[in-house]
């Protein structure tokens, strides 16, 4: 009877996280999200790569502002 519950509570907890989309979000700098992608991939986790660009005039990203 505990496993059962235990077994429910689990499928309960699987199902509601596979809802949440994983989105890695860093700014297009070579490198800066190698370590995270690499981590998603050993773990065959499926996620969106959303980079912000920075324009270089500036230092400044107007897709990083308008996401905050």
């Amino acid at each position: 009877m505990k496993t059962t519950n235990a077994l429910l509570l689990l499928a309960a907890y699987l199902n509601s996280t596979a809802a949440f989309a994983l989105q890695l979000k860093y700014f297009d700098i070579r490198g800066a999200a190698e370590t995270c992608r690499v981590i998603f991939a050993l773990g065959e986790e499926s996620y969106t790569d959303v980079r912000y660009k920075i324009d270089q005039a500036t230092f400044q990203s107007p897709e990083f502002n308008e996401a905050k």
